[in-house]
């Protein structure tokens, strides 16, 4: 599931999720009919922010008197909400937990493209969190 505006953020999670899991190789996928344990997850945010700025000269000497920064560095943060749950099991084995992932980016060749590859880049490490989380529980 997703509460953000970017749609495409659930099939970027849920490929990230089964890279990370097929790479880190202790469980094996398989269909939700086959599994003994179902990860559920929820994209619930994301945020880009600026974490590092430059000064701008300018060639007018009374603009000059003044500092004006421009962002040069930023970065991306994606919370997800996970849980475990059995197939034939009401309740989940494991109640909802927050992975947060994080990544810099900066604003070249151009922000908005900056800005995706950012968000997909911290839904990868999200994704890695959520594998490490449940393979080190299960």
């Amino acid at each position: 599931m997703n509460d953000t505006d970017d749609a495409d953020l659930t099939v970027a999670l849920r490929q990230k999720l089964t890279e990370a899991f097929t790479t880190d190789g202790a469980l094996t996928l398989t269909t939700p009919s086959r599994a003994d344990v179902i990860v559920q997850g929820r994209i619930l945010s994301y945020t880009p922010s600026a974490i590092a700025s430059q000064k701008v000269s300018s060639a007018d000497r009374e603009q000059a008197k003044r500092d004006n920064y421009q962002t040069q560095i930023f970065q991306m943060e994606v919370v997800v909400g996970f849980e475990l749950k059995m197939p034939r099991r009401p309740c989940p084995v494991m109640d909802m937990r927050e992975v947060r992932g994080t990544v810099p980016f900066n604003r070249l060749p151009d922000l908005t493209v900056a800005r995706e590859e950012g968000l997909r880049r911290a839904i990868q490490d999200a994704a890695q969190k959520i594998a490490v989380v449940v393979t080190e529980g299960w």
